[in-house]
Order: C-alpha cells, then sequence, then structure tokens
C-alpha cells in the first residue's frame, strides 16, 4: 500500500541482507526473553552464562532463519505484488505469523498432545502457551520492521 503515493523497491541482495538482520534481530530478541524469564536463577560461572546464551541466540538465529526463508516468503511476496510493503503491512505479518509460531512451539513444550486430543489442558498450560505466542508476535512486529527497514527503499526520484 503506498502511502501518499510513496512507493518502496527492494533487490534481491537487500532482501538476503534484511533477512540476516531479522534473524540476529529475532535472535537477540528471544535471547533477552528467555534470559529475562531465567533471571534469578543461579548460574554456575560467567562462562556457563555465556555458553548458555550463545546457545539460545545460535538456536533463535537458526529458527528465525528458516522462518524468514521458509514461512514468510509466499504471504510477503503476495502482499509486495499487491503494492503492500509498508512498515505497518511488515510489522502485521511479522507479528500474525510469530504467534502462530509461537503458540505452536509453546502449545509442544507445555502440552501433552494426548490431553491436547481429549481436551484436558491445564489452564496455566493454556495461559502460558497465549502468553508465549504475544512474546513471539512483539519479537515478529519488530523483526518485521527490521527486514523491510533493511530491504526496502523508496522508488523514483528522491
Amino acid at each position: 500500500m503506498a502511502v501518499e503515493g510513496v512507493q518502496y523497491e527492494t533487490t534481491l541482495s537487500r532482501a538476503a541482507l534484511a533477512i540476516v538482520a531479522g534473524a540476529g534481530s529475532g535472535a537477540l530478541l528471544v535471547s533477552a526473553f528467555v534470559m529475562a524469564t531465567e533471571f534469578g536463577e543461579p548460574v554456575p560461572t560467567f562462562i556457563a552464562g555465556i555458553e548458555g546464551a550463545s546457545s539460545i541466540f545460535g538456536f533463535a538465529f537458526a529458527a528465525w532463519i528458516v522462518g524468514l526463508v521458509i514461512l514468510a516468503p509466499i504471504p510477503w511476496l503476495t502482499l509486495h505484488r499487491r503494492h503492500r510493503r509498508t512498515w505497518r503491512v511488515a510489522a502485521a505479518l511479522g507479528a500474525s505469523l510469530a504467534s502462530i509460531v509461537g503458540l505452536v512451539i509453546s502449545a509442544a513444550i507445555l502440552m501433552d498432545f494426548g490431553e491436547i486430543i481429549q481436551g484436558q489442558m491445564a489452564l496455566k498450560d493454556i495461559l502460558s502457551t497465549i502468553g508465549i505466542g504475544c512474546l513471539f508476535g512483539i519479537a515478529g512486529a519488530i523483526v518485521g520492521v527490521i527486514v523491510w527497514r533493511v530491504a526496502y527503499r523508496q522508488s523514483g526520484p528522491f
């Protein structure tokens, strides 16, 4: 969607750089979320804390790369071809996709699928799943804006 006649364009190299920047920022956000929830837990040594944080970052970076390369391209290309290329659209798409992924991951971790099928989920698991989905949605919106900012430039004369 053009805002006051402004059109945005990208190139393949800027899109690739945007994916790396988005994955890095998403991994930093997820690492911060995880470390914030672990705040107050004893860490044996400073090195153990750094190793744990780098492991979380590495896994999260890989997960964001997969999401940005496998999940996001089809809806984003659809929006791109319809000239829906603003930062708001990028934030909404990022929030939507990341929320869904967060809900699925959280449900898989927190709940036993036998209980889900039988409809016997604990309220605390449902609330935790929703909370994690919301946190992923916030991260996804931020990542969407970062990807958009790195990838897109205004077209036409400046």
